[in-house]
């Protein structure tokens, strides 16, 4: 996905892309700004198959607030010659304007000198790093090598992933049932039925 598409994503297609990209290869970013109404997301290139992805999300009011706070705060942020892409996840007591940019480039320069791409505040006091991320309220931070260069290095703030309990294989399969049943999940199908060939944007 190349720059212009990544500054048109939201943070949770961001995020969505972040993860799922190491595992599924480049996406193509399908529902951007100025495409009809009803699109997915995403599309990945599997063997022999085209997977559609949307990406759904539902916050509360305290980490929409943060997650604005922190987009706001760090905005376009970079390490200079850092080999990975940073993902760095804040705790719901987080406050993103208290932590500053030389204290993330130096937490990550650190973890990056001993070998390390992830770390959280949980697990003990003697793991590595665990301390230093709980004093500034970050829950945990992750960090890969990018297939592409020029994305090496950018750091992305925002909350920290959180859900229910219950969400077991019934109640996924429900829910998705439900979704699919409804106007916005039949828009969807059909506009899938519909393609050709592939989208992208431009």
């Amino acid at each position: 996905m190349n720059q212009a598409q990544d500054d048109d994503l939201d943070l949770y297609e961001q995020c969505a892309c972040d993860r799922l990209e190491p595992i599924l290869g480049p996406l193509r970013h399908i529902d951007c700004r100025g495409a009809p109404p009803g699109l997915h997301d995403f599309e990945a290139d599997l063997t022999g198959a085209v997977a559609a992805i949307e990406v759904t999300s539902q916050v509360d009011s305290k980490r929409l607030g943060q997650a604005t706070s922190a987009r706001q705060h760090f905005g376009s942020f970079r390490i200079p010659g850092s080999a990975f892409r940073w993902d760095i996840q804040l705790a719901p007591n987080a406050q993103a304007n208290k932590i500053t940019h030389d204290y993330l480039a130096c937490l990550l320069r650190d973890m990056e000198a001993h070998g390390l791409r992830s770390a959280h505040n949980l697990g003990g006091w003697g793991k590595p790093f665990a301390r230093r991320l709980a004093e500034h309220r970050i829950e945990s931070v992750y960090g890969w090598q990018p297939k592409d260069p020029a994305r090496q290095g950018i750091v992305t703030v925002h909350p920290g992933f959180y859900g229910g309990w219950g969400w077991d294989a019934p109640r996924i399969d429900a829910w998705l049932s439900a979704f699919l049943a409804s106007g916005q999940g039949q828009n969807k199908l059909k506009n899938w039925a519909g393609r050709s060939t592939p989208a992208n944007c431009t």
